[in-house]
């Protein structure tokens, strides 16, 4: 029977094993080939995000270049300007919009008294130092003329006479802004432009300054964007809106316009596209690229390589992971076998020892070792427990005997209280009604009010508030018997007032203060009765200003508290001692000191209570449980 239960779980952590190499050789390499992707993804797509941010860049500074050209031509031309009316020309001017010749009267402009028409010198110099294209317009009738640029028309000549009409939307600008900034298209090419409005000292307008500077320099990009490798063998390049590419190291000037992949990318103006192309070796291999819109130029960045630059390496893992896992494929074999016939050894185990249960003839103190969390070692586990609960079965029938014995010790201590309590009493309302004392039927009341507090309950246990209330009661037969001749302090927390202790331990300890402290002693007395609270502890004492005790004898008492001493005196005290102990343990009792200036003062130690127990049972000599009421 182990042989067949043995090879049935080879064969199923055989099958088991299998099932999980496998699933777990192709979860790795998808995960792998996933994470791959993500980070492939991430680096291009970040990698194109940067690209377009250094062509942009470099859009951006030929804008703000053109605000400080505008600056160098205005410090060469604008104060140094004005027109000689009587000194004029004729010329056919081209309007801007329609293309059209009209005639048109130039006065002379001049500047430092030199004519600007078609004067070369002035607007190359600005060029030169600003590397801008320069025109100036003259204001006329007509509207804006150039009189003198940098600017090449068609036929590679000096673009003079251009004519911005009246009412045209940069004449308008002129007029109404003074200076004005935007982006225009001439000679094929887009430029970022400036306009600055020129008057003469009289603040007649006179004509305009116009800037044009192009929107990127093609060869430094060129030159930065060809410094940049993507994967291994990939560089960025750029695309107009016909798909012809614009920047590249090798393919400027071809169209790409045929491709679906690259109109797709033209359409999209934003993405991740996975595209095939026929490398130089006629080769067809797949790319992957991220494309970004450069709205400025309408220019897409591509941004991407070779397929294979980036998956190279799952080749390699899938070759490792058919090696790996055919290696473990073999050692869980081995493993199973091994697993089989140390698992099936236990049930032998298990069967031995429900024999002997079933013989009657059981161990109780044995135990069933199985190293295992499966059935078996369920089994076994029920099997050590079952037995375990006989065991407690014996030891609780032991503690029993033990609690019940606690609880008759307990019982005696509180019946040599209270008769001392009554005597100590009734002796003095016998005193009183010798003398013939008034106050004897009060102190009679006072008595059987607290007789009716003391015996109201069967328990042991009080709450802080009513041993407290005891105490009132206490003082208040005190009072009546020496003339109000004690005071009574009450500095107690009211978080504790609720807490469970046992009772009759604070009226012995004031009566003490009372007969011991304070009769001996002339004039008044005070008995100050503190508490708090700390964690699951809490602290009472009781001090009073009496005539108090020498060290020696403060010594002595706490030797008989703690039973290192005996002695016939203190016998309530150490009653008190007793009970705290037999309740709750001996890391709980009653300490007595010394009070500076004299006097003494008891201290109690007690377990904080939120609950009334309803028994105490003493495990060992150092842990105690207190169970609570239902």
């Amino acid at each position: 029977m182990i042989r067949r239960i043995s090879t049935k779980l080879m064969l199923a952590y055989g099958t088991l094993f299998a099932v999980l190499l496998i699933l777990s050789g192709v979860f790795l390499y998808a995960r792998v080939s996933s994470l791959i992707t993500e980070r492939v993804d991430s680096d291009l797509s970040s990698t194109a995000d940067f690209i377009k941010t250094i062509v942009e860049l470099r859009i951006e500074n030929k804008r703000d270049e053109v605000r400080k050209d505008l600056i160098v031509a205005e410090h060469f031309l604008m104060n140094y300007l004005s027109i000689q009316h009587g000194e004029t020309r004729k010329i056919a001017a081209v309007d801007y919009l329609t293309e059209k010749a009209q005639p048109v009267t130039i006065p002379t402009m001049e500047l430092n008294g030199i004519p600007v028409f078609a004067n070369r010198n002035l607007v190359d110099r600005i060029s030169e130092k600003t590397g801008s294209d320069i025109t100036l317009y003259q204001r006329l009738p007509e509207g804006l003329v150039a009189v003198t640029t940098t600017i090449l028309d068609e036929r590679g000549t000096r673009d003079i006479g251009r004519l911005i009409p009246n009412g045209s939307p940069w004449d308008i600008l002129v007029r109404r802004e003074g200076t004005f900034y935007g982006r225009d298209y001439f000679s094929r090419e887009w430029y970022f432009t400036a306009w600055k409005q020129v008057l003469n000292e009289e603040g007649e307008d006179i004509g305009a300054i116009f800037i044009a500077q192009k929107q990127v320099d093609l060869p430094l990009l060129e030159e930065e964007l060809g410094a940049i490798t993507v994967g291994r063998q990939g560089f960025p390049f750029v695309l107009d809106t016909l798909s012809k590419v614009i920047i590249h190291p090798d393919l400027k000037g071809l169209s790409w316009s045929q491709s679906p992949a690259f109109v797709e990318m033209i359409f999209r103006k934003n993405g991740r596209i996975e595209y095939e192309s026929i490398d130089s070796d006629g080769k067809n291999r797949a790319h992957i690229a991220f494309f970004r819109f450069i709205p400025d130029m309408n220019w897409v960045l591509v941004v991407g390589s070779y397929k294979d630059d980036f998956y190279d390496g799952l080749t390699t893992l899938r070759n490792m992971i058919l090696m790996v896992f055919g290696a473990a494929g073999i050692t869980s074999i081995l493993i199973s076998l091994f697993l089989g016939r140390r698992i099936s050894r236990p049930i032998v185990d298990v069967s031995e020892k429900l024999a002997e249960i079933a013989m009657g003839e059981a161990n109780l103190e044995s135990r069933l070792v199985v190293p295992s969390g499966d059935e078996v070692g369920r089994l076994a586990g029920y099997y050590n427990t079952f037995v375990a609960k006989l065991r407690n079965l014996q030891e609780m029938e032991h503690r029993g005997v033990e609690v019940r014995l606690r609880d008759s010790q307990m019982n005696a201590l509180q019946a040599q209280i209270n008769p001392h309590f009554l005597y100590n009493t009734l002796e003095t309302i016998r005193y009183m009604i010798k003398l013939n004392d008034d106050r004897a039927p009060e102190m009679i009341r006072l008595l059987a009010e607290l007789f009716r507090i003391s015996l109201g309950s069967d328990s042991n246990i009080t709450t802080v508030r009513r041993e407290l209330e005891h105490i009132d009661l206490y003082m208040s037969l005190q009072s009546l018997r020496y003339g109000g001749r004690f005071t009574l302090i009450k500095d107690v927390e009211p978080d504790i007032l609720n807490l469970y202790t046992v009772r009759f331990i604070l009226q012995p300890i004031v009566e003490n203060s009372i007969h011991h402290g304070f009769e001996p002693k002339e004039g008044p007395g005070t008995v100050s009765i503190c508490g708090s609270r700390e964690a699951e502890r809490i602290t009472i004492s009781v001090s009073d200003n009496g005539v108090g005790m020498d060290s020696e004898a403060i010594k002595n008492l706490n030797w008989q508290l703690s039973g290192r001493a005996s002695g016939e005196q203190h016998v309530g005290l150490k009653n008190i001692h007793d009970r705290i102990h037999l309740h709750f343990g001996e890391s709980y009792g009653m300490h007595v000191g010394e009070v500076p200036g004299g006097g003494t003062i008891v201290t109690l130690e007690l377990p904080a209570l939120e609950w009334e127990p309803r028994s105490f049972h003493a495990w060992d000599d150092t842990k105690y449980a207190f169970l609570e009421n239902d």
